[in-house]
């Protein structure tokens, strides 16, 4: 069954080569599937390291991109949607996506993880988000999530708009045994 897989991810291009190469086997993953990627549409960093492969491999990619941005278009995006701001790019991958996948990131990634389990919380839709943990990058994000649970600050329900995996390879097999 083939997907819509919004990624959320880093467009910085100062990294170690350990985030590069599991976006790069996300990516592989996704054109081999045959699934279509909807992503932020940068031609940096992460972004472009998953959108490279997932090229590579035939998946359809999907940038969006605020209007501020349009420079930075990644040359392996198939449809560029340009949005006004990054609050709109937000709504318009939600919309698109069936499933998010959280690679690391800096704070725009961490603003979309929260908007989408927001929205799960208040019942705005249910879709699944994978936290990919790579190099414990989101140990300490993670910790905090515990401690919202534990002091009642989020329902326990919501416990489950969650999974944590700790590389590519852990997310690919996740998605592949639930068909989400």
């Amino acid at each position: 069954m083939s997907m819509n897989i919004g990624v959320f991810c880093s467009s910085s291009n100062d990294l170690l080569s350990v985030y590069h190469e599991e976006a790069q086997k996300l990516g592989a993953f996704i054109g081999q599937q045959q699934h279509t990627l909807v992503y932020g549409g940068s031609k940096n960093g992460l972004m472009e390291s998953l959108a490279k492969e997932a090229h590579q491999h035939g998946a359809y990619i999907i940038g969006i991109l605020p209007q501020d941005l349009r420079a930075h278009s990644s040359a392996f995006v198939d449809e560029v949607l340009m949005v006004e701001s990054l609050a709109e790019r937000k709504e318009m991958m939600k919309e698109y996506a069936d499933v998010f996948i959280a690679l690391p990131g800096g704070f725009g990634t961490l603003d979309e993880i929260f908007d989408v389990l927001a929205e799960v919380q208040i019942g705005v839709h249910d879709k699944k988000l994978l936290i990919v943990n790579i190099d414990h990058f989101y140990d300490a994000l993670l910790e905090q999530f515990k401690v919202i649970t534990e002091r009642n600050f989020n329902g326990a329900s919501n416990k489950n708009s969650y999974v944590v995996v700790n590389n590519a390879t852990e997310c690919i097999k996740y998605l592949t045994d639930n068909a989400l």
